[in-house]
């Protein structure tokens, strides 16, 4: 069993809580125990959480069957569906991210991908939204087999990644990546390393969150930038599916932020919040708690049939419609924040 603690005050602002859900279980790998969540009190925060929360030495319990990373590469002899889509998604990110390297071929190819609005989100997530600096340096944190920092060198980006899992890790690096093992605290990067420091899906399974952003705010240099992806606990999927939306995620996911949360803990930590939105990249998210609502669970190996596909694009594109009329919806947080210069 995962032993756990009481949790009764907000972890990111101190505010006490009120209980949403109750009796939740591992639904997608099957970690012990029952779960409850919190909401903060405080309708400027909003922020949900574990209570009672797991106790730290006893989280790697809840990884032991956990697939967080899915190897883009796997496919040894990808279709012609695949290549053409590998070669727009390349055109979009060079004639948007990187015009000096792009080609008379990009910028005519890449215009098409704002005809699938969330393919293009999927683009844009991939290198965090982010243009290069000339000569920067960019690192993610919890990067996998380092999939993104392929994308992120091609637009000019000095990209390393750091990872805690070791099978990963070494596919990264046979794959010629640079990636390191270990947490952020271990490298021990000095002061003002990176110009921009990237996390997708991260800081949710992330226990001591003002230490990490701390260790952020130190590493990174004056001016630089800070991307984070995390789910919206505010989104029109969990309002629709409640309990059973897939980004609950206990007990791995610690907390879920709202769009104010997010932005507050940045702040915190010594950030100006110069983008905060939602995003609509829900294809798997609707997916996955309309089976958990069915089932009671996610099978992740399951074959998805043609009609689940479209139902899936058909609800991602709803919810990029809706997005129109409430731009806080979406089932992903997008926030990027800079760290101020001296004096400013």
């Amino acid at each position: 069993m995962i032993r756990s603690l009481p949790a009764p005050l907000c972890p990111l602002c101190g505010t006490g809580g009120d209980p949403v859900h109750a009796g939740l279980r591992d639904f997608l790998f099957a970690a012990p125990g029952e779960w409850s969540l919190s909401r903060c009190r405080d309708d400027r925060c909003g922020t949900l959480w574990l209570d009672p929360m797991p106790v730290a030495e006893d989280l790697h319990e809840a990884y032991e069957t956990y697939m967080t990373h899915v190897d883009t590469d796997a496919a040894t002899s990808p279709s012609r569906l695949r290549r053409a889509g590998h070669r727009l998604m390349s055109a979009y990110l060079r004639a948007r991210y990187a015009p000096g390297r792009s080609t008379l071929s990009d910028r005519l190819l890449g215009p098409l991908l704002y005809l699938i609005p969330g393919h293009r989100w999927d683009a844009d997530a991939t290198v965090f939204g982010l243009k290069p600096v000339p000569g920067g340096r960019i690192l993610e944190v919890g990067c996998g087999v380092g999939a993104k920092l392929e994308w992120l060198e091609q637009i000019g980006w000095q990209a390393e990644g750091l990872d805690v899992d070791e099978k990963v890790v070494a596919l990264a690096r046979s794959r010629k990546r640079s990636v390191h093992l270990g947490d952020l605290f271990s490298r021990r990067y000095p002061d003002d390393s990176f110009d921009a420091i990237v996390m997708s899906h991260v800081i949710e399974h992330v226990a001591d969150l003002s230490t990490l952003m701390g260790e952020c705010h130190r590493i990174m240099k004056p001016g630089g930038r800070l991307a984070l992806l995390t789910p919206n606990a505010d989104s029109w999927g969990h309002r629709r599916y409640g309990a059973h939306w897939m980004p609950l995620d206990p007990p791995r996911h610690l907390h879920i932020f709202t769009p104010s949360s997010l932005s507050g803990l940045c702040e915190r930590a010594g950030f100006a919040v110069e983008r905060s939105r939602t995003t609509p990249r829900s294809r798997g998210v609707f997916l996955g708690s309309r089976q958990i609502a069915r089932a009671g669970r996610m099978d992740f190996q399951a074959p998805i049939g043609l009609g689940s596909r479209l139902w899936m694009e058909g609800m991602e594109t709803l919810e990029w419609l809706r997005l129109g009329v409430a731009p806080l919806c979406g089932e992903e947080l997008f926030t990027v924040a800079r760290k101020k210069s001296a004096g400013r």
